[in-house]
């Protein structure tokens, strides 16, 4: 009481208030946030994606060389061991966010990964070279020009 702070609360089952984003709402907030969570700097950017690539295709990495080694339980073993702890974390954020899990969802969770990568790189791109529109204005000043021609000297 008597403070200016913030406080979200999720949603709960309990509660009957829900909020809903147009698709291409949160699809500009996530560019509009993306590249400034990451500092700005494109090694982060490099960074993050490669490491959510590399943990969304550690399992079927895992398989194959279980596999190649005959390793049949061993593979069958740790490559539904990975799948499962990443759906597992997977569905907590699902359910964090949005208080319910659709089985569907939980099906695309490799899709979600490659999706949020993608819109990691178009949020650097737009802030480098292009510019971010939020709710009709730009909200950044470009780092990087294209110029055209050198000046003559």
């Amino acid at each position: 009481s008597g403070s200016d702070e913030y406080l979200f609360v999720p949603p709960s089952r309990e509660t009957l208030l829900t909020s809903e984003k147009q698709v291409t709402d949160q699809r500009a907030t996530a560019i509009r946030t993306a590249y400034p969570r990451l500092h700005r700097r494109p090694e982060n950017v490099a960074l993050v994606s490669l490491l959510l690539l590399i943990l969304m295709s550690l399992p079927i990495a895992v398989i194959i060389v279980a596999l190649v080694d005959q390793a049949y339980l061993l593979a069958a073993f740790l490559g539904l061991l990975s799948l499962l702890l990443l759906h597992l974390v997977y569905r907590r954020v699902l359910d964090l966010a949005y208080s319910t899990v659709d089985r569907r969802s939980l099906a695309l969770f490799p899709a979600a990964v490659l999706y949020h990568v993608w819109l990691l790189h178009v949020s650097m791109y737009k802030y480098e070279f292009r510019e971010v529109l939020w709710k009709g204005r730009n909200v950044c000043i470009p780092a990087m020009h294209v110029v055209p021609h050198l000046p003559k000297f």
